[in-house]
């Protein structure tokens, strides 16, 4: 991926964003992560979906690692002790400035925002195998997933049995449910 100095949103920058075209704000939390199945989606989401969209939208990324994030998408730090003081004040602040016209979240959506969101749920194992992941994850997850669901104007499952257990276990109509 290019490098591209750090920087953090500035009010200039988000008038600029916002006055070009509708934007469409993705949070890569995965960028820094090893190689795993997010951050395969997001790197994918980030490298071909201003492609796709010609000049009829924009992009923006809000990360901690701005020199991660592709070209034609616009880096926009949100940096945080903590992933949950993050998602809680620098996600809604930073979306805030900008106001995008969706914005997309793997598995969690910032409770203080209140635009229009998406959300990619990955799978519900943390629900069904204690072994999945750590407690206090667990824990997070088993509130935190299920309430971002019910609050995600639509939701994106990547396959066919994230779709089941999302309608079997939290009860997701599934005309909400898009799998990828």
């Amino acid at each position: 991926m290019t490098r591209r100095p750090t920087t953090s949103i500035s009010t200039t920058k988000a008038a600029t964003l916002a006055s070009v075209s509708p934007i469409t704000a993705v949070t890569p939390n995965s960028l820094q992560s090893p190689n795993t199945g997010d951050e395969t989606c997001v790197e994918n989401l980030l490298r071909r979906l201003p492609a796709l969209a010609g000049d009829e939208f924009r992009f923006a990324a809000l990360t901690r690692r701005p020199d991660l994030v592709p070209e034609h998408v616009e880096p926009v730090e949100v940096r945080a002790r903590f992933q949950e003081l993050r998602m809680l004040i620098g996600v809604p602040r930073a979306l805030g400035r900008f106001g995008p016209a969706i914005a997309h979240f793997q598995h969690s959506l910032p409770p203080r925002w209140r635009g229009p969101m998406v959300v990619t749920v990955h799978d519900l194992s943390f629900e069904r195998t204690a072994t999945a992941m750590g407690r206090r994850d667990r824990a997070i997850f088993k509130v935190v997933v299920p309430w971002s669901v019910g609050r995600a104007r639509h939701v994106i499952a990547v396959s066919e049995r994230t779709k089941r257990d999302l309608v079997e276990l939290y009860k997701v109509p599934e005309e909400r449910i898009t799998v990828t």
